[in-house]
């Protein structure tokens, strides 16, 4: 093979193909180069057996796409290849490679790395790779010239999305390897149908979208669902867009698109839509298109710390987007967040409560991660101090604090947690309406997977490596 594409292994559940590297394989495919994909994921490989499966390709060139939990895993994955053919060359790309370059040059193992949105410019590095040119030019990219680290001019974002090919699922285990508790059919398909948040919340990693919403057609968009439905026969999607309703005409068009086709399928907006975008009248329009569950993004159930992040809205529009869901007939994720900058005891108390007088079908709580790249990350550098300083402790599934800042500490962070989970789902009332939702298609397995997750909540969580 010319390339292999890597996505690493690490610790979080995830049941999601991962769609930076599907777009990458799809580019690079339809250029004519020949190229594997190895979702180690997906199939819960090893570093070491990760490294043994692409040095079986022979490969020219290996792309590792990484987050902040996943670049311990890329290094050394990089490292265990380079051991036995250091000719291959190395690209790292991901939001943590794009936010922190430099820390990933400084390894010998790899030689370069790509920032931000990287379908083209990979394709470009390849080619210039391939065929010896220069690579000077090439946008986003990072590399070591003569002992430094340079870095070449930001490439722009792509504007045009419908001039990319779908994502190349045919060549990762899609879609068995790709499984959910939560989801209504057997299989199911993540979409991205926009790129970008202009949202200002300080927690939040923009690297590698930006800033700038950019959306796909609905023409576009039910063209790739039309393809997984015969394909695939997928009758499930989730959408995993920043900010899938910002397009409010978009949005009814998708939907009207749907219903003229007659399309037998169920959706959902898994990724955490602004209550701002959303009333009774789209949400009605969604269901009656197939849209059954919305996360709702929250954070914070105090009017202050809303503010103190960027959130730019109030308990009253999030009160009343939940009140609009239901009044729809949609099953309603909430997201909260605790540990968010300028928090305290009194204000995640706020949040709890506030969860509990929402009253979603499920609440989803985490305790905040400084990434890098995020004004968090920045502000906890200023203002705070680091517990732990590995990055596979960085995971916002891990259920762990890596930080401490003003009244914020880990053993306060952690039983405030534990207090937001028990004090929600330990109601026999939400219990017995769980169950119900989930019949009559719920299967005694997936309940034993659901108990299990909720006692391995409790079981993680701990503080970061001190």
């Amino acid at each position: 093979k010319d390339i292999v594409l890597i996505h690493p292994n690490h610790r979080e559940w995830a049941g999601v193909l991962p769609l930076g590297i599907a777009y990458l394989a799809a580019v690079l495919k339809n250029s004519g180069f020949s190229l594997g994909v190895i979702d180690a994921q997906a199939l819960n490989l090893s570093t070491e057996e990760v490294s043994k499966k692409a040095l079986g390709y022979s490969p020219k060139i290996v792309g590792i796409s990484c987050s902040t939990v996943q670049v311990k895993a890329a290094w050394e994955i990089a490292q265990k290849i380079k051991e036995v053919s250091p000719k291959i060359f190395i690209v790292l790309g991901g939001v943590h490679p794009t936010a922190l370059p430099e820390e990933s040059l400084e390894k010998e193992t790899v030689d370069f790395v790509l920032r931000a949105e990287a379908e083209y410019s990979f394709l470009e590095l390849v080619e210039a790779l391939l065929n010896k040119k220069d690579i000077t030019h090439i946008e986003g990219l990072s590399y070591k010239r003569e002992g430094a680290i340079q870095h070449n001019p930001k490439k722009n974002l792509i504007l045009d999305l419908d001039l990319l090919p779908f994502p190349a699922r045919e060549l990762f285990p899609f879609p068995y390897a790709y499984r959910s508790p939560y989801t209504q059919s057997r299989y199911f398909a993540t979409l991205l149908s926009s790129r970008g948040c202009p949202g200002g919340c300080i927690f939040c990693n923009k690297n590698i979208f930006g800033f700038k919403f950019r959306r796909r057609s609905p023409e576009n968009v039910l063209d790739e669902i039309d393809y997984l439905y015969k394909e695939f026969n997928i009758s499930e999607f989730h959408f995993a867009d920043d900010c899938f309703s910002l397009d409010r005409l978009r949005v009814e068009r998708i939907c009207d698109l749907i219903m003229r086709k007659k399309l037998k399928i169920r959706w959902a907006c898994s990724n955490g839509i602004r209550v701002d975008t959303i009333d009774y009248e789209l949400l009605r329009k969604m269901r009656e298109a197939g849209c059954y569950r919305i996360a709702l993004g929250v954070e914070s159930g105090s009017e202050r710390i809303l503010q103190a992040i960027g959130k730019a809205t109030s308990r009253e529009k999030i009160s009343q987007a939940f009140k609009d869901c239901r009044r729809a007939g949609i099953i309603t994720v909430g997201f909260f967040m605790l540990g968010n900058y300028g928090e305290d005891e009194e204000t995640m108390l706020e949040t709890i409560r506030f969860a509990k007088a929402l009253n979603p079908d499920y609440a989803q709580f985490a305790i905040a991660v400084p990434y890098p790249g995020t004004t968090y990350y920045d502000i906890i550098k200023k203002e705070g101090r680091f517990i732990s300083q590995d990055w596979s402790d960085y995971g916002i599934f891990d259920h762990q604090v890596v930080f401490e800042i003003g009244r914020l500490s880990p053993e306060l962070l952690l039983r405030m947690y534990r207090r937001a989970y028990q004090e929600f789902y330990l109601d026999p009332l939400r219990i017995l309406r769980i169950i119900k939702q989930r019949l009559p298609g719920l299967k005694l397995e997936t309940i034993k997977q659901m108990w299990a997750a909720f006692i391995e909540v409790t079981k993680r969580m701990r503080v970061g490596k001190r």
